[in-house]
């Protein structure tokens, strides 16, 4: 993830649509089960060591202060637009997010870009009357 450091860091930051698998240790053999909306925090705001090994499983991260980053981990295999954002109300409101684009050969295939946008009924777009 990018750096922090804009005003009111450090950021707590939530993906909608990814998730892990964790190993349930409690009957063998192992099985795995899906967590929504969690990722692996592989380096934390703050750290400079990677932990690649047993990362925590977050579904919030924080990202740090001007110049440091946070690096997550998370599986793809959720087709569809998921969105990044931070967690405080007033960041989120003036645009503080992202949406990831996550795809297939199936949704590549069944959306077609156009130069308008219809938004509750009303096309906005540059060709419109």
């Amino acid at each position: 993830m990018g750096s922090g450091g804009a005003a009111g860091a450090p950021h707590p930051f939530h993906s909608h649509g990814v998730s892990v698998s964790s190993f349930a240790t409690l009957t063998p053999p192992l099985t795995t089960r899906k967590r929504q909306h969690t990722f692996y925090v592989v380096r934390s705001a703050g750290q400079t060591d990677y932990n690649f090994a047993n990362p925590p499983q977050r579904d919030v991260v924080n990202v740090g202060e001007v110049g440091d980053n946070v690096t997550i981990r998370f599986t793809t295999n959720n087709p569809g637009p998921w969105f990044l954002h931070c967690h405080i109300d007033y960041h989120l409101e003036a645009g503080f997010a992202i949406v990831l684009a996550e795809e297939d050969d199936e949704v590549s295939s069944s959306v077609t870009p156009t130069s308008e946008l219809s938004v509750g009924g009303v096309l906005h777009g540059e060709d419109r009357d």
